[in-house]
C-alpha cells in the first residue's frame, strides 16, 4: 500500500519542522529518507505513524494518506498506528519475556489463546530469531543482545499485521553482522509490506533502497531512484550535501 504525503507541513509550537513535503512512498519496496541531522527525518516518520501528535505543541497541515485513506480524517490513532507500525532507533525490551513482548500488541487488541503460541512462533521465524531464542521464551527480553532486540523489536510490530513498517535508524548501534541480518530481514519484509527507513548511512540506503528523498532543513530537496540520485543529484542543494559540504 503506497504512503502518499501531500504538502505536508508540521510545527512544534512556533517550530516550523517540515515544509510543504510531497512524496509518494511506493507498495512493497524500501524507500530510503536521508539528510543532516535535525533536517525532520524522525518526525516525518512520527507523523506518518500519528506519535508525533503526542509531543505538545504538534500542529499538521496537509495530507498522509494510505492507499488513497487519510490517516487523520478517516482512521482514529489507533488503528492508524497499528496500520502503519514503526521501529525506532534503540530497541526497546518491554519489561516482560520475550514472547510475552512478541504477544504485546495481540493481547491487547485480543487474541485467542489458543493462537498465541503459533503467533508468537510465527513472527520470531519470520525475523530469524526462534532459533536463538526457543529454549527460552520465558527468559527476560532484557538479556538479549542487541542486534537480537532490534529483531524482536519487528517481532512486536509484525505481529499486529501491519500494512506498512517505517524504521528510524534500526541499524545506528548494530555490529556488522548484525547490521546484515537486519537490511536481509528489511528485503524479505519489502516483499509484502511498504518499507519506509530513515537512515544516515548513505552505502546503506544504496544496498537495500529502490528509491530515496533527499531532506534538508524540513524540505524534501530531491527524491527518486536511490543510485541516480546519489550519483548524480540534479539540485545544487542536494550536491552540497551529498559530496561532503553540508551537514
Amino acid at each position: 500500500m503506497n504512503i502518499t504525503l501531500r504538502n505536508l507541513n508540521v510545527w512544534y509550537s512556533a517550530c516550523h519542522i517540515l515544509k510543504d513535503v510531497g512524496v509518494e512512498f511506493k507498495s512493497r519496496q524500501i524507500s530510503a529518507i536521508i539528510g543532516p541531522s535535525g533536517c525532520g527525518k524522525t518526525t516525518l516518520l512520527k507523523s506518518i505513524n500519528r506519535t508525533a501528535e503526542l509531543q505538545p505543541g504538534f500542529r499538521r497541515k496537509g495530507d498522509i494518506l494510505l492507499a488513497g485513506i487519510d490517516l487523520y480524517r478517516a482512521l482514529d490513532a489507533v488503528t492508524a498506528r497499528r496500520s502503519i507500525a514503526m521501529v525506532f532507533q534503540n530497541p526497546i525490551a518491554l519489561p516482560m519475556s520475550i514472547k510475552e513482548n512478541v504477544l504485546f500488541g495481540p493481547r491487547y487488541y485480543g487474541i485467542a489463546r489458543t493462537e498465541a503460541e503459533a503467533v508468537a512462533e510465527r513472527c520470531l521465524r519470520e525475523v530469524a530469531l526462534w532459533d536463538e531464542v526457543k529454549d527460552k521464551l520465558s527468559s527476560p527480553a532484557s538479556n538479549l543482545s542487541g542486534g537480537q532486540l532490534q529483531r524482536l523489536s519487528i517481532a512486536r510490530v509484525l505481529a499486529l499485521d501491519p500494512k506498512a513498517i517505517l524504521f528510524d535508524e534500526p541499524c545506528s548501534s548494530l555490529d556488522i553482522r548484525s547490521i546484515r541480518q537486519i537490511e536481509e530481514l528489511l528485503l524479505k519484509l519489502a516483499d509484502r509490506v511498504t518499507v519506509v527507513i530513515v537512515t544516515h548511512n548513505l552505502q546503506q540506503a544504496r544496498r537495500i533502497a529502490r528509491d530515496t528523498a533527499l531532506l534538508l532543513e524540513g524540505e524534501l530537496v530531491e527524491f527518486g531512484e536511490t543510485e541516480k540520485l546519489l550519483s548524480q543529484p540534479q539540485k545544487e542543494r542536494s550536491k552540497d550535501f551529498l559530496f561532503g559540504q553540508l551537514g
